[in-house]
């Protein structure tokens, strides 16, 4: 998934730092999160973006729980414990336990869709993203360009506290976006990222958005 452009820090030592900057969280909460923008693919982290390096085998199609939804651009995924509706057409990544991502299958696109749980609920949510917003701006190897855009938002998701943030910075190049939102969901930790292309960005807002408003847990 990353095309990647000259020499990168060893993966394994950008999260090190990035966890170490954010030891006041407890471990759990802060890898849900900080690991996040991080893309996992063929065994290697890298950045948040398109699936291009990632191996045929890691991505498949997504599977459906109910099929197409009212709204042609989405279909209905059920995982083992939730739902949600998820973009059509994309393809899916399990690349760890405990996350998925959701990958535009055109070619070479940087898009996708993540969403990652696991640990107990916390509530310092924005708390956590403060942290990780100095920890991506004083990464200018990895983030060249970071720009937090607005105040870190503390907002009510499925009935509990919910912090969201949003920044941009180039990928490879590129102008790109990424919106995070870290909340609770069921009795651990939960993230949704979406990640894309500055010029794709309104037109991408609503696979994040949609995937939030449909998200349930399964009884």
């Amino acid at each position: 998934m990353d095309p990647g452009a000259g020499a990168r820090r060893p993966a394994a030592e950008a999260a090190r730092a990035q966890l170490g900057a954010a030891a006041a969280v407890s471990a759990v909460l802060v890898s849900s999160i900080i690991v996040t923008p991080l893309a996992f693919d063929s065994g290697e982290e890298t950045r948040a973006g398109g699936s291009s390096a990632t191996s045929p085998a890691a991505e498949r199609n997504v599977p459906e729980q109910g099929g197409d939804t009212a709204d042609a651009r989405f279909v209905r995924f059920g995982g083992t414990d939730y739902e949600a509706d998820v973009p059509k057409g994309w393809k899916m990544s399990a690349d760890e336990p405990g996350r998925l991502r959701f990958l535009d299958a055109s070619q070479g696109s940087p898009r996708s869709l993540s969403f990652r749980r696991g640990g107990s609920a916390d509530d310092d949510y924005a708390g956590t993203l403060t942290r990780l917003a100095e920890d991506l701006a004083n990464d200018e190897e990895e983030y060249p360009g970071f720009e937090q855009e607005g105040a870190i938002r503390d907002i009510a998701y499925q009935g509990f506290e919910a912090a969201e943030i949003q920044y941009t910075y180039d990928y490879d190049g590129v102008p790109s976006r990424v919106r995070i939102r870290l909340f609770h969901f069921g009795d651990s930790n939960a993230s949704v990222l979406l990640h894309a292309p500055v010029a794709l960005w309104d037109e991408s807002v609503p696979y994040y958005e949609r995937f939030l408003q449909t998200l349930r847990e399964l009884s």
